[in-house]
C-alpha cells in the first residue's frame, strides 16, 4: 500500500522528468504523474480509459511543445495535456513494442522497438531497420 500516493503498479519501467519538474513513472499497469515536491500530494494515473494506447508503460520522453511520449507494449501515446494521440504499426511503426523512445534537439522523436527504430518528425515515421 502507497497511502495516499497513487500508483497503478510496483513495477515501474520508466521514469522522465520534466524541464517543469513534473515526475512521471510508466508501470505495467499505466503512467503515474506527479506535480510538486510534496511526495503525498498531486498524483494522477492514466491508463487505457483515458487514452493510453497500451497500460504497459516501457518508456517516457518529452518534446520541445511539452508534449509527453509514452513508448508501450501496444504502440506509442502522445499526450499534450488534454488529449491523447495513439500511433501503432498501421501508422508506420515497425512493431509496437516500443522499448525506448528519445527527443534530439531538433524535436525528432527516436523510438527504438522490438524490429527496428523509427524517427517522427513533421507528422510522419521513417522506418530504420
Amino acid at each position: 500500500s502507497w497511502g495516499p500516493i497513487l500508483m497503478p503498479s510496483d513495477k515501474v519501467y520508466s521514469i522522465c522528468i520534466t524541464p517543469d519538474r513534473t515526475q512521471w513513472f510508466g508501470t505495467d499497469r499505466g503512467v503515474a504523474r506527479h506535480i510538486g515536491s510534496n511526495t503525498l500530494e498531486k498524483w494522477t494515473i492514466f491508463n487505457t480509459g483515458h487514452g493510453l494506447v497500451d497500460n504497459f508503460v516501457q518508456s517516457i520522453a518529452v518534446d520541445k511543445m511539452g508534449k509527453m511520449w509514452f513508448g508501450t507494449k501496444g504502440g506509442i501515446s502522445v499526450y499534450d495535456g488534454t488529449s491523447w494521440t495513439s500511433f501503432t504499426e498501421k501508422d508506420g511503426l515497425n512493431s509496437n513494442n516500443v522499448r525506448c523512445i528519445a527527443v534530439d534537439h531538433d524535436d525528432v522523436v527516436w523510438m527504438g522497438t522490438d524490429k527496428g527504430i523509427n524517427s517522427f518528425c513533421n507528422g510522419k515515421f521513417t522506418s530504420y531497420q
